[in-house]
């Protein structure tokens, strides 16, 4: 048979049937594909079509939004979800018209639909949703949405602003620093953000909005951050420890919560509670700077140096710029690894402060150039480049042409780019040092150990007999402490010296004086008043006879023996100049101030007498307040425009001044070549005492609003060149436990733990804690506020005069304060005259407030107190004190407590050593029991206290051992002395002689 071919040739034959089945499956499946591919076609069209007209749609829905035609954008929009129900960009539109036209709910659902798939729409869709959210006061589901958006978007701006004010005001402050960061690295910052990168530490209150949150959205635990921190910045630890607990019941991962709670746990010194809490913290809290820092603080507390110093290197790993953690690894470093890296650490500690300081006068005026160029100027030194180019903008948006600003802006963007962080490696102190081999807490401590104190039946009491016993005094400073807009002098008072100027062993007074604004030299309406003790229960007025007439408007007095004839000299500190007078032995005094070399303008408020180089000749000290133009007119105002009490920030301050004696009664100036020189401080108190045994003078100066100055003495020699070395960072005395300036005032100087170390304890301002210093070595001093339970009592309290008194004579020094505002601030709900407090020492430095009505009547009143002085005007062994007032009569409060212990007075008279013997301590044994008391020079605010030490022997009534360590190095010891009797002990004689008996 012959094959067909497919040309129709010869061979062409007919098809099988199977094959003309396959050619007609063939034939209709091509017809399909052609039929398909003209179906394609034609919807290619039409798709094309509807995408021209969806595109021109969404042109025009997004036209009508633009123009505020919300309706029509709505409309189009939903023409186009007919058609595309997932149409994202039509969603966004629906939703922002809606949400224009408040229908926020069906905003939300449209925004709800929008497809996830990772996309800028969708992250839009999430952005716009919890803006709504954030509109309406829901707080953590706004938070929700921004992480959405940021999740796909990180570099989305608006997100990063949202979640930075949010987590500020719910108080997660550590959270919000990353997103305020990316709003300066793109340059879309406010003057908030750098407020708020510039100072962490600073607590947002913004109560209207927490409150709206907690509102709107009742089961939502967020916010109750915010009202935890607020309420530990305002002392209210219980309900910081209450509020912190009810958030992590119900949202545990709140790490901030836990910060809050542990936070208020070691401010309360809850120990049982803190060593569960520490026990039981996640895995996540470890990422968190501040649970480092209370964990570094708890093992300091619980002697732990290596660990307490690893807790801070960890939080410095996550924050370089946590101040806390800068101030107390340099502490701890200097005792455990000394090294270069301590004095960087202590370094940026105080640049730290200073920042913080300068962005705290920047909240109030943030047009302040010169606060603006110093924020700037400390970022950078600290390596926060991107800070510092931000204060240069700040500026140059107040004066565009500031050439600082300019060039140093230009400058500094030179080095920006976007792998930059906050703060540049080098700068970073973590890695300064390695302590990663250094050991975490142990948390498993003993108990505290029960001390005994006196029995309870022993209650201070006190009556106040100024007038009736002759002390009819009132410290007038020129304007009532009401007044609105009084000058800066007239908040401060005067000053209060006991001294004992005529020889007969009764304890005298001085006060100083101040005077209507200017001062005028003939005045004689006010003037400064010495009351002689005559021995009867009375005082009688000196001052007609004394040869002092001082109208100058008074500060503080200081009290020493300048050419050691026995007699007590009086140095007087002034606005309008400072005065020294000689006691000439006969009741009477001599002026002697220009011929001395001691003439100055400066504004003194605390002064001393006191050999500070071992000559045997009390040199001059001066502590400065502040100085500026119009300083002692100016008037400012506070937000609202109302007048009131310049800020001492709102003016430079005065430098202290040091004059040693040359031993012929002038002095010449030295600060600067014995090292007294310290930038800032607005010095208020002193202390000048033998801190660390040397048996030499060191000095500790109170600062309002700048760190405290600690002058190590370093004098090689007595008779030397006076050195001296600044060391209050270091110590630990410079800041709070924080490492936080303080607005410091007066100053108490004892031995709080009977650990026979001197401790110091610090008046602050209202809102701040009066701080407790205990020493823990030569070198180094702890804040023990919190545990000593001190720290509640006094942040409602503005607190001046300080003395450490042991009213019942138990053996252990109480406390004892005066307090008083400076402004009239009633309308703030803020107390103005303020109670006295009185705390008793329960052994081993914890004390309790006792009640006023206990007290005496004096301690129920409330009153504008300044300046407390301690002495026993009396001569029965109780310690009395003697407070000013501002436009109050002085109080002489007299020691009435009954019953109480037995005492042993001493008085210290030098030889060798200057004659009222500044510098010597006094140590007795007594039934096994070692108590030490010092010898201080200038004590607290203003005042200087009557130079006697009186030990309280509880029931004891004899002392085994007595041991004098003079100044001069020589050390002395007696041996069973009866008690109940008043001593004076001379350098190098053998025997101690009685003074006579109480008249």
């Amino acid at each position: 048979m012959q094959r067909a071919s497919f040309d129709g040739g010869p061979d062409r034959t007919a098809p099988s049937a199977p094959r003309a089945r396959r050619r007609r499956r063939w034939t209709a499946l091509a017809g399909l594909l052609a039929l398909a591919g003209l179906l394609a076609a034609g919807a290619l069209f039409a798709w094309r079509s509807v995408m021209g007209s969806n595109e021109r749609l969404l042109a025009r829905a997004r036209q009508a939004l633009d123009a505020g035609d919300y309706r029509l954008a709505e409309e189009l929009s939903n023409k186009l979800l007919e058609r595309q129900p997932e149409f994202a960009q039509a969603l966004l539109i629906a939703g922002d018209a809606a949400a224009k036209q408040d229908r926020r709910q069906d905003a939300l659902a449209l925004y709800a639909r929008i497809p996830n798939r990772g996309d800028t729409d969708y992250a839009e869709g999430c952005f716009a949703a919890g803006e709504i959210l954030l509109q309406q006061d829901h707080a953590t589901d706004a938070e929700r949405k921004f992480l959405e958006t940021l999740a796909i978007d990180r570099a989305h701006i608006l997100a990063h602003n949202r979640l930075g004010y949010l987590y500020g005001v719910e108080g997660r402050r550590w959270e919000a620093l990353p997103h305020l960061f990316e709003l300066l690295r793109h340059g879309q910052f406010s003057a908030e953000v750098l407020f708020l990168v510039g100072d962490r530490a600073a607590t947002i209150v913004q109560l209207d909005e927490l409150r709206q949150f907690c509102d709107a959205a009742p089961g939502d635990a967020a916010p109750l951050v915010g009202y935890a921190k607020i309420a530990l910045r305002n002392n209210g630890s219980a309900e910081a420890k209450r509020l912190a607990r009810q958030v992590l019941a119900a949202a545990p991962e709140l790490i901030e919560a836990q910060v809050a709670l542990g936070q208020a746990l070691l401010n309360a010194a809850e120990d049982d509670e803190l060593v569960e809490w520490l026990a039981q913290l996640p895995a996540a809290a470890d990422q968190h700077p501040d649970i480092w820092r209370i964990r570094g603080l708890w093992a300091s507390r619980h002697a732990q140096p290596r660990a307490a110093a690893r807790c801070f290197w960890e939080a410095l790993r996550l924050d370089p710029n946590l101040a806390a953690a800068n101030f107390q690894l340099a502490q701890l470093l200097a005792e455990l690894q000394p090294s270069p890296a301590v004095e960087r650490l202590r370094e940026r500690a105080v640049l730290l402060q200073r920042l913080a300081n300068a962005v705290g006068a920047l909240y109030g005026n943030r047009k302040d150039l010169n606060q603006i160029r110093l924020a700037s100027e400390l970022s950078e030194s600290l390596g926060r480049i991107w800070e510092a180019w931000g204060w240069r903008r700040m500026a140059l948006s107040v004066d565009p042409q500031l050439p600082w600003a300019r060039q140093g802006a230009l400058k500094l963007q030179a080095a920006l780019h976007s792998s930059l962080p906050q703060t540049q490696e080098t700068a970073d102190p973590s890695r300064w040092v390695d302590l990663s081999s250094y050991p975490l807490p142990r948390l498993d401590i003993p108990g505290r150990q029960t001390v005994a104190s006196a029995p309870a039946s022993w209650r201070p009491r006190f009556k106040d007999l100024a007038l009736q016993s002759g002390i009819d005094f009132t410290y007038f400073s020129g304007s009532h402490p009401k007044a609105p807009g009084r000058r800066i002098q007239q908040i401060m008072a005067g000053g209060i010296a006991v001294l004992d100027f005529d020889g007969d062993g009764w304890p005298d007074v001085y006060l100083s004086q101040g005077c209507d604004w200017p001062p005028r030299a003939e005045q004689t309406r006010h003037l400064d008043r010495l009351y002689r003790n005559l021995g009867d229960g009375r005082f009688e007025d000196a001052t007609r006879y004394c040869g002092i007439v001082d109208g100058n408007f008074g500060q503080g007095v200081g009290v020493g023996d300048l050419n050691s004839d026995g007699f007590a000299d009086l140095y007087l500190a002034n606005i309008g100049g400072n005065r020294l007078f000689v006691n000439q032995g006969d009741g009477t005094f001599h002026e002697i101030t220009r011929e001395a070399g001691l003439a100055s303008d400066a504004w003194t408020t605390s002064c001393l007498l006191a050999d500070l180089n071992g000559d045997g000749h009390p040199d001059v000290y001066d502590v400065n307040y502040v100085q500026g133009p119009n300083i002692y007119e100016r008037v400012c105002r506070d937000e609202n425009g109302r007048d009131r009490t310049c800020n001492p920030a709102e003016f430079f301050s005065q430098p202290d001044r040091f004059f040693v004696s040359l031993g012929d009664g002038r002095f010449e100036e030295a600060t600067a070549a014995a090292g007294l020189t310290a930038p800032e401080g607005n010095g208020l108190g002193i202390v000048a005492a033998d801190f660390d045994g040397s048996g030499r003078l060191s000095l500790f100066i109170g600062n309002d609003q700048d760190a405290n100055f600690y002058f190590i003495n370093q004098t090689p020699q007595p008779g030397d060149p006076p050195k001296f070395l600044e060391r209050g960072v270091l110590a630990g005395l410079a800041y709070d436990g924080e490492g936080r300036s303080q607005a410091c005032m007066g100053i108490a100087s004892a031995d709080a733990d009977n650990d026979g170390r001197l401790d110091l304890f610090v008046t602050n301002f209202y809102k701040e804690s009066n701080t407790l210093y205990l020493q823990e070595n030569s070198e180094l001093f702890s804040d023990a506020t919190a545990q000593a339970s001190l720290r509640a009592p006094s942040y409602d309290m503005l607190g001046f005069g300080v003395q450490f008194i042991d009213g019942e004579l138990d053996g252990w020094r109480d406390l004892a304060l005066t307090n008083g505002h400076i402004d009239d601030v009633a309308d703030e709900q803020t107390p103005c005259e303020m109670p006295p407090q009185y705390f008793r020492n329960l052994g081993d430095a914890r004390f309790v407030e006792l009640a006023a009505a206990d007290l005496g009547e004096y301690f129920e009143g409330e009153y504008f107190g300044r300046v407390m002085a301690r002495l026993d005007w009396n001569r029965d062994g109780r310690e009395d004190l003697i407070v000013m007032h501002l436009n109050s009569p002085l109080a002489l409060l007299t020691n009435q407590t009954e019953p109480s212990g037995h005492f042993l007075a001493v008085q210290l008279r030098g030889v060798q050593s200057p004659r009222d013997a500044a510098g010597a301590t006094a140590t007795i044994t007594a039934g096994g029991r070692v108590q030490r008391q010092w010898l201080t020079a200038a004590d607290g605010y203003q005042a200087s206290n009557q130079r006697e030490l009186i030990f309280g022997l509880a029931g004891l009534a004899r002392v085994e051992k007595l041991q004098i360590h003079w100044p001069s190095g020589l050390t002395q010891e007696f041996a069973d002395l009866a008690a109940d009797q008043e001593l004076i002990v001379v350098e190098g004689s053998p025997r101690v002689t009685p003074l006579a008996p109480v008249r």
